[in-house]
């Protein structure tokens, strides 16, 4: 496993945007036994193993980390790796949310139930190393603390929109809250909550953001748009994404997860 990691990550592209008439180029694939992964951006790799381990490797391909009670609070349904030294888990089924550090040891367990959220679509990490949670319940976007104690609460945004948003992804970047709602769109928010813009592109699934680029996966499609600006971009994948465990898209490319195989491709 080390050495195929190794060379793997040797291969590590940064620094491009997808142009139009983009090309994706696989430019390694490795085996690897995992029903889910994150990079980071230092380019740690962290896989979620079939007997339900969250192992780290860092980017010569060592494993430096392990964290062996992923399933302690029921199925694990999203890992946020944005900053390497506070690593969120969330278990949607039990509303619960934990923190872990460097070496993945806990930081703070949190139960959402306690602090009266009782539907949170997802959760996100802030800029300021506090999180972002939705709260379905009261169709509030809300900032907690690691105290528990929510920092931030926003309009109940049935009353701003007139409809209701369920988002699947949060992401925050150079100053704005992302809020994807597949069905809906991509909402900008400011970080207090105050609404900037609506972007009506639905169906978009792992939302990423570098500066004020957005990207995402729509259809079998790679996208991407920059706000305020005619320039939408579309490049067809080279595989069908109904074979994807997880795609990661990151700045110059893309990790694909599918039939056992970590897969990175480059988008130029």
């Amino acid at each position: 496993m080390r050495g195929l990691l190794f060379l793997f990550f040797c291969f590590w592209v940064v620094g491009a945007e997808a142009q139009r008439d983009s090309t994706i180029t696989l430019v390694r694939q490795i085996p690897l036994a995992a029903t889910d992964f994150a990079v980071d951006n230092l380019g740690n790799l962290y896989v979620i193993t079939p007997d339900n381990q969250l192992v780290k490797f860092n980017a010569k391909g060592d494993s430096v980390a392990a964290y062996n009670e992923v399933k302690r609070y029921g199925t694990l349904s999203e890992v946020d790796v944005t900053n390497p030294l506070k690593i969120l888990l969330y278990y949607k089924d039990f509303m619960t949310v934990l923190a872990l550090d460097s070496y993945l040891s806990r930081l703070f367990k949190i139960d959402l139930r306690q602090i009266q959220i009782f539907q949170a679509s997802t959760v996100a990490l802030a800029y300021d190393n506090n999180f972002w949670v939705f709260d379905e319940q009261n169709a509030q976007l809300k900032k907690i603390g690691d105290q528990g104690t929510a920092v931030m609460t926003s309009n109940d945004f049935r009353q701003l929109f007139g409809e209701s948003i369920v988002p699947q992804e949060i992401v925050d970047q150079g100053g704005l809250v992302y809020l994807n709602d597949s069905s809906q769109g991509i909402y900008l928010f400011d970080y207090y909550g105050g609404f900037k813009v609506k972007l009506s592109f639905k169906g978009v699934r792992g939302l990423t953001v570098f500066g004020k680029n957005i990207f995402g996966i729509m259809g079998n499609e790679l996208f991407s748009y920059r706000p305020g600006t005619l320039q939408e971009q579309h490049a067809v994948l080279p595989f069908p994404v109904k074979e994807a465990v997880r795609i990661q898209i990151v700045a110059g490319g893309m990790y694909v997860l599918r039939g056992g195989m970590l897969y990175y491709y480059k988008v130029r």
